[in-house]
This record gives C-alpha cells, structure tokens and sequence, in this order.
C-alpha cells in the first residue's frame, strides 16, 4: 500500500490517502464487511485491540459512491476513542481517506496498525509521505 499523511500545524487534524497495489484492491472492503457481520460488539473489541483505547462510539455503513458516473463500492467506518482520538474512514476499493484528529505521526502508526490487522498481507508502506501544512 502506497500511504500519505497530511498534517495541518495549526489545528490538530491529519488527513491521510491510501492508496492499495496490485493484489491489494478489495481486501479491506471485504474485511470491513466480514467484520460487520459481528456486529457493532465485535468491531468494538476489535478496534480496542488493535488501538488501544476504549471505544467511546464507532458507526459502519456500506454503500455506493457515485463518482464522475462510475459506482464505486465504499465501506464508511467512524472510530471515536475514549483517550480522544477520532477517525473517519471512507474505504474503496482501489483506496481508503481518511481524517483524524491527531498529529500526523500518530495517525500513520494507527492507520497502519488498523490496516495491517484487518489485512495482514498488505504491504508495508515503502515510505509512507507525510507533508504539513
């Protein structure tokens, strides 16, 4: 997986783009959705492992975005934890956005550890870039 994080110095938010490799595409997608059939319960306890906090409220919704005409699969996955930290995720298949209120560090180590623990044959980022604002 390709990776870059955002970071905005002024205000404590951090915007990452993720985009998958060959042999990649799809398989986040498909974990949200095998996760979800646990219900929320179960995507709160995984969530609390892979991070390490609580989980004050999570949300998950599947859809379809429709982008220049063309329909595209999207998982939306929203993390809100109990040491304050937010995520917002908007999965595709080919790649994944995401926000967050944190700096930008810290929002590549989680976006790596949450990514790598739903897929753990993703492909570690060869330099994830990180660029602030």
């Amino acid at each position: 997986m390709k990776l870059s994080v955002y970071h905005f110095t002024d205000l404590p938010r951090s915007y990452a783009v993720l985009q998958f490799e060959e042999g990649e595409e799809g398989k986040v997608l498909d974990a949200l959705k095998s996760r979800s059939k646990e219900g929320t319960r179960g995507l709160i306890d995984f969530i609390t492992n892979v991070l390490g906090s609580g989980v004050r409220g999570v949300s998950i919704a599947f859809g379809t975005l429709n982008y220049r005409g063309h329909d595209l699969d999207m998982a939306y996955l929203r993390i809100e934890l109990e040491d304050d930290r937010e995520y917002v995720l908007e999965v595709y298949r080919d790649s994944a956005m995401i926000n967050s209120n944190t700096g930008a560090l810290e929002a590549l180590e989680d976006i790596k550890k949450l990514m790598h623990a739903l897929c753990p044959n993703l492909k570690e980022p060869r330099r994830p870039t990180l660029v602030g604002f």
